[in-house]
Order: structure tokens, then sequence, then C-alpha cells
């Protein structure tokens, strides 16, 4: 019989904030081309009844305090994930993101339909490097990461 070790399981997903402000005042039209750069941010944390449950934020700002923006946007997705005891932190954030990251980028291209003429299609991401660049980096520096 073949053991099931450190398995991690994806409960459940959910939207938690989505907001989208338009600046009237911006001289960039929709129909011209429009450079993109979203970036990414994420927390974990574990559920008090549970230290076996996981919940996973993954979220997105752009264009951020910028007043020449043609909008402004944040989202923010949540994944609860149950995973075996013992399991490497790092296992978890990579697989964690890994499955929230598909969501988070229809969600962004959607929302950006709705501003833009020109579909957008968000860069393929490299959850794995993105993490080991978060861990080498100051903790209070990672939102935009």
């Amino acid at each position: 019989m073949v053991e099931k070790t450190n398995r991690i399981e994806f409960k459940q997903f959910s939207v938690r904030r989505l907001e989208f402000k338009a600046n009237e005042n911006c001289a960039i039209s929709a129909e011209g081309s429009l450079h993109v750069r979203p970036n990414l941010f994420w927390t974990i944390g574990t559920a008090e009844e549970d230290p076996n449950e996981y919940c996973v934020i993954l979220g997105c700002t752009m264009f951020k305090d910028e007043e020449q923006a043609p909008f402004e946007f944040r989202i923010e997705t949540e994944g609860i994930f149950l995973a075996q005891e013992g399991i490497e932190q790092k296992r978890l954030e990579i697989f964690a993101l890994t499955s929230l990251f598909p969501y988070l980028d229809g969600l962004i291209s959607q929302s950006l339909a709705m501003v833009q003429k020109n579909q957008s299609i968000m860069a393929i991401v490299d959850i794995e490097q993105m993490v080991e660049k978060a861990e080498r980096m100051d903790p209070k520096d990672t939102e935009g990461s």
C-alpha cells in the first residue's frame, strides 16, 4: 500500500474584494494600447479551529495612487486549503498560489475588458520564483511584489 504524504486539498474559493475606480480626468484613451503591470501580493494564515486548515489570500493592485492612470484596481481572492500536519510551508504556499492564480487572472481579464477594447491577458508568472523572491525580501515589502 502506498501512503500519501503531505497531501494538500483545495476546499473553497471566493472573491474577497473587487474595487474598480475609473479616472474620469485621464487623457489616455481606452481604445489605445495600455501597459498594465499588476502588483501581486499574498498572505497565508491558519484557522483558529483547525491548525491544518489554511486561508490564502492572493490579490493584485493596478495603478494604485497614480493620478494619470485611467483607473485604479484592486482584487483579492481567497482560498481555503486543508493540509496534512507537518506540511512544508513553501510547498503549501506554491500549491495555493498556483491554484488561485488562474481565478485571479480570469477576474483581472474580465474587469479590464470593461475599460478597454483590446483584450488583456496577464503574462505568465513563475509562482515558485515569485515565492523565492518574496522570501529574500523584507516581510514589510511583500505587498506589490
